[in-house]
């Protein structure tokens, strides 16, 4: 079992070693549907994991065993992402929502609730802070993340759109997040439901 918990900047080297295993090689891309990119420096991730209280590591017994990143795009500062035009063209049309960047767990932690358990985390603690919703882009070509599809498919995400930078097409999917006032609303009047019920 892992623990949930915010990332410390002394994770940094462990999540990009994370990031490292994940990349994927450009003969395997009509397998897997993962684009190969240039992970950040040390330094840089260390700086994300001091300015947003939406990156998550998943922790056994010591060890940095999965992370997920994201990110208010109303915040985002850091110059890699700052610059970026996939970025760029989600704060233009979602200024209020999460941004997704990504998830991944170590090959002998998948396939154990992890990576859900990562995303619970983040939305729970987006829909706290009072973002609207989650956005995150899945590539679609020149192949197609099946595997990201399916999984933010679970989580309730639904595609909004598609859109291209450099040449790769991304879909874009969101999830819209329950106000908290709202979700107050709802149980109020389930347990009202429940007691006329009785």
């Amino acid at each position: 079992m892992a623990l949930i918990r915010l990332a410390k900047p002394s994770d940094a080297r462990s999540i990009l070693d994370i990031i490292a295993e994940s990349n994927h090689t450009p003969e395997n891309y009509p397998n897997n549907g993962f684009v190969e990119y240039t992970a950040p420096r040390e330094w840089a991730y260390r700086g994300r994991i001091s300015s947003t209280p939406l990156i998550y590591s998943a922790e056994s017994e010591g060890e940095v065993v999965g992370f997920l990143a994201a990110y208010p795009l109303s915040a985002i500062w850091e110059q890699t992402l700052a610059n970026d035009p996939l970025v760029g063209k989600l704060k233009k049309r979602y200024p209020q929502d999460v941004y997704f960047d990504q998830v991944a767990i170590r090959r002998e932690w998948r396939e154990k609730g992890i990576a859900q358990n990562l995303a619970h985390t983040m939305h729970r603690a987006a829909t706290m802070m009072g973002y609207k919703g989650i956005v995150g882009a899945i590539y679609s070509t020149p192949v197609h993340n099946i595997t990201s599809a399916k999984f933010v498919e679970a989580l309730g995400y639904t595609p909004v759109g598609l859109t291209q930078v450099n040449g790769l097409g991304f879909d874009i999917y969101r999830k819209t997040l329950e106000s908290q006032k709202d979700r107050n609303a709802r149980m109020i009047k389930k347990m009202f439901d429940q007691a006329l019920n009785l």
